[in-house]
């Protein structure tokens, strides 16, 4: 379909390309709304600019110029555009509005805010512009100036489901997280097939730990839309939420085939897989994930996967490739430092505990872990008087006690390594989860007092 130079167009049929252009240029928008194809914007664009230059001092031109750039998202050009056409026409509420949106796409919030307060200055009428204008307090973290402005949308048009998921969007954002869900079901019921919603209420139900709730709304939305990636990674995550990691493994796929703009995906479906016993997959996935992104917490999860493969050099060496990254937190040294344990390396592993220790002198996990390779190198009473250091510093610290219990029964001491333990256990429940893997404590599990500790 070719089109007339925008200024040939009669008012009602230049509002109805234009509304099809908003559409365009943003996103999500609702189920029913129409938009231009490709073909058509550059028709415009190309007859707009043609009447720039016939008369450059026509502001309409300008503005169907400026509209169909944005569109194309060449938004720079797009703002220039626009401000060519409120200079030449102050008064031009659509060109004050398409600016706002332009403005605010670009990253320019102050800007993007002036601009929509011209346009529900000169049109206090236009339900939209005033929703635009709350968006843009938000994001300014104007809440009580966003609610009103939102109010006055809402008195001028209730039915518009684009704006109730904007309001959701902005309590959320608030901590107002029942409210929201009250304004994206009313988005739902007004677009019942649109997915943006869907997904929205979804999320602020998942973000509340109810992924029971969750999990049919994000169903929804990708029923509705099967190409939005970030509807399949929600409802990934709220099924690992819900424990059902076989069944997260799926969406989580498909969010990474659709092109979901971070690694989140990638870090769920390496959870799940963890989760699964499949670490081999879940190392392949890693390793994905690494192919586009250079991301720490791919790295993290990769490195924990191989200190679990029992992969103890190329975990090092994963490591020290990150280091030169500049992506390697105390975290991830501590657990170079194990992995130099693990092969025997004991004064590598000291090294990069003092590495830690010099940027975080109050780490007590790094001093823990400082004692118990002295003790494993053979300095025993250096590591026990540094642990002891450590325990007396802060006894309610769970990890530092199960630590000197480690040391202890390294040494082959069972009254000392069993108070430990049971101290660890006291202040730390969740440590029993680690005591069957733990080589140290092989040789006591026998012991009736040890199984009296550790339920076994």
């Amino acid at each position: 379909m070719v089109i007339g130079r925008a200024t040939t167009m009669d008012d009602n049929k230049s509002k109805e390309w234009e509304q099809k252009a908003a559409n365009c240029f943003r996103s999500p928008f609702p189920s029913s709304a129409e938009t231009l194809s490709e073909e058509e914007l550059k028709t415009w664009l190309f007859e707009s600019k043609q009447g720039t230059e016939e008369e450059p001092q026509n502001p309409q031109h300008w503005f169907s110029y400026g509209v169909a750039l944005a569109s194309l998202d060449q938004k720079e050009e797009a703002m220039q555009a626009l401000q060519r056409v409120v200079s030449l026409s102050p008064r031009h509420v659509r060109a004050w509005y398409w600016l706002g949106l332009v403005q605010d796409a670009l990253g320019y919030d102050s800007d993007a805010l002036a601009a929509f307060e011209e346009a529900t200055e000169l049109s206090p009428d236009w339900a939209r512009a005033w929703c635009d204008k709350a968006v843009s307090l938000a994001k300014l973290g104007r809440y009580e100036e966003s609610s009103e402005a939102f109010d006055a949308s809402l008195r001028l048009d209730s039915t518009d489901a684009f704006t109730w998921l904007n309001y959701g969007s902005m309590l959320r954002e608030k901590g107002l997280l029942d409210e929201a869900i009250k304004a994206f079901t009313k988005a739902t019921e007004l677009d019942s097939k649109w997915a943006a919603p869907w997904d929205s209420k979804g999320y602020v139900l998942l973000a509340m730990e109810r992924p029971d709730d969750a999990v049919p709304c994000f169903e929804r939305a990708v029923r509705l839309d099967p190409t939005y990636a970030g509807g399949w990674h929600n409802l990934g995550h709220a099924l690992v939420a819900q424990g059902k990691y076989s069944e997260s493994i799926d969406p989580l796929g498909q969010a990474i085939r659709l092109g979901y703009p971070e690694p989140k995906p990638y870090l769920m479906k390496i959870l799940a897989l963890s989760q699964l016993g499949e670490l081999r997959e879940a190392l392949d996935v890693c390793d994905e994930g690494l192919a586009k992104w250079q991301d720490k917490e791919l790295y993290r999860l990769k490195a924990g996967l191989l200190g679990m493969l029992k992969e103890h050099e190329a975990c090092v060496e994963l490591i020290v490739h990150v280091e030169e990254q500049g992506l390697a937190d105390d975290e991830m040294l501590m657990w170079k430092a194990v992995q130099l344990g693990e092969l025997e390396r004991f004064e590598e592993a000291l090294s990069t505990l003092d590495e830690v220790l010099e940027r975080s002198p109050e780490n007590l996990q790094a001093r823990g872990g400082r004692a118990y390779y002295l003790c494993k190198g053979g300095q025993p009473d250096e590591g026990i008087r540094q642990i002891d250091e450590v325990v007396e510093k802060d006894p309610s610290n769970g990890g530092s006690w199960y630590i000197r219990a480690h040391i202890y029964a390294a040494l082959g001491g069972p009254h000392e390594m069993l108070t430990s333990l049971r101290k660890a256990l006291d202040l730390q429940p969740d440590l029993i989860n680690e005591v069957p893997g733990e080589k140290e404590f092989a040789p006591y599990k026998e012991l009736a007092e040890f199984k009296a500790i550790t339920g076994e």
